[in-house]
């Protein structure tokens, strides 16, 4: 669970720069209402789960503007435009990979869930 968390609070970490790049009009749709502090006792599973699938659609939505922004690259900056596809295909294998985890977490609540070999 902790290498999950530290793949979350890294990929939030990333996603930073992409969504500053939004268009004015794109941030007013994606505009979310300021979510109260965050509480400081340990969540229990099923809401950290909750909270995982949340950041998880967050990040989908980042990736599908990602994808949006990708068709405005001017063709004449091949290399600008390769670097974002190839940055919008590892987001979506580290999305699956976070979703896969999630979902075997939901199916084995007693925290013994296979990581595919990776830790």
């Amino acid at each position: 669970m902790r290498a999950l968390t530290a793949i979350l609070v890294s990929l939030l970490l990333f996603t930073t720069p992409f969504a500053s790049a939004q268009s004015p009009a794109q941030k007013k749709a994606n505009a979310t209402p300021e979510q109260p502090a965050q509480r400081s006792l340990p969540l229990s599973d099923s809401e950290r789960t909750a909270a995982v699938r949340k950041d998880l659609d967050r990040m989908r939505s980042l990736l599908q503007q990602m994808q949006t922004n990708l068709a405005f690259v001017d063709t004449r900056q091949s290399a600008l435009g390769h670097q974002f596809d190839l940055q919008i295909q590892m987001w979506q294998l580290l999305i699956d990979d976070l979703d896969h985890l999630t979902a075997a977490e939901q199916r084995a609540p007693d925290g013994a869930t296979t990581t595919r070999g990776r830790e």
